[in-house]
């Protein structure tokens, strides 16, 4: 007989690393990889009894996924990655899977678009050319210093933070924004979430 605990921590990862792929290629995850490995683990507790502390897990992830969609302050997929693996993984070792995850994963992303935005202006700073053509005062470039960065040939997904000589800070969620592949000032980078939620939840299967 397979292991259900093991089989359910395979399909988990599974699915996020897939998820990943798209959202770090496209921004977008189809529907059908939630549908598929959802499908399976609903399935697989049809092999396990289902007791109270599962329930409830699953419920306040399901809760938690459908807070992020509404909110708008995540994708639509990231909410649906949410309630995906409250519904494969609600719990591991007695904890919560779905909540930690959700904690871990802002921070996580945050953390990584601050190291991204410093290193790349630390680099425009000895290069010369840090906030070139940018009037602001000194507080807004110091502010910008953390969370804008001038836009790289290489970067396919940022929306425009500068207007002429003007930083223009997104302090709402920017999903009514397009991606601005051609702009040349300022931007700020459309972090993908799910390669963040396969590292919370690699995190706590390991720790």
């Amino acid at each position: 007989m397979f292991d259900i605990e093991i089989t359910r921590q395979m399909v988990t990862l599974s699915m996020i690393s897939v998820a990943s792929y798209f959202d770090i290629k496209k921004r977008e995850v189809n529907d059908i990889i939630w549908i598929i490995f959802g499908g399976v683990g609903s399935i697989l507790y049809l092999f396990e009894p289902i007791d109270f502390i599962t329930v409830l897990y699953l419920g306040i992830g399901v809760a938690i996924g459908i807070v992020w969609i509404l909110s708008r302050a995540f994708g639509q997929a990231d909410g649906l990655a949410l309630i995906t693996l409250a519904v494969i993984l609600p719990s591991y070792d007695k904890f919560p899977v779905t909540v930690i995850v959700s904690i871990i994963t802002p921070f996580l992303a945050a953390l990584y678009g601050l190291c991204c935005n410093m290193t790349y202006n630390i680099s425009d700073l000895l290069h010369g050319r840090l906030f070139f053509g940018v009037c602001e005062k000194l507080h807004r470039k110091a502010f910008a210093f953390f969370v804008l960065h001038r836009k790289r040939e290489h970067e396919r997904f940022v929306f425009a933070a500068q207007d002429r000589d003007k930083f223009v800070f997104h302090f709402r969620p920017k999903t009514d924004l397009e991606f601005s592949n051609d702009f040349q000032g300022h931007v700020v980078s459309a972090l993908p979430l799910i390669p963040f939620m396969l590292v919370s939840v690699i995190l706590i299967l390991l720790l």
